[in-house]
């Protein structure tokens, strides 16, 4: 008699399932943080340079955006020691040879 249950994935993510689209998004909102990072210090820097109508309001929606990705999809998609070891379990069970 074999198993036939599909092995539980220790990182589940019903919000965005694809991990390459998880991985995509995380990666923007990363980049997008430090082009604004960077334009914000090169604002503050040059006193000729004011992009203060633009940076401002940038951060407040990428650092929103970005608060709302980390709650929803990065950190429920970070496995806790619970989670690990029912997969190892689940594995273990389903690679058991019949008659163990």
């Amino acid at each position: 008699m074999t198993n036939d249950l599909p092995v539980p994935s220790p990182t589940p993510n019903v919000i965005v399932a694809n991990p390459i689209v998880r991985k995509i998004a995380g990666n923007t909102l990363a980049i997008a943080t430090l082009v604004l990072a960077v334009a914000t210090l090169v604002d503050g820097a040059i006193e000729a340079i004011n992009y203060s109508a633009i940076t401002a309001p940038a951060a407040i929606i990428i650092g929103g955006l970005l608060g709302i990705f980390q709650v929803s999809v990065t950190g429920p998609n970070v496995p806790t020691e619970n989670v690990i070891a029912r997969a190892e379990e689940a594995r273990a069970e389903a690679y058991r040879y019949p008659g163990e």
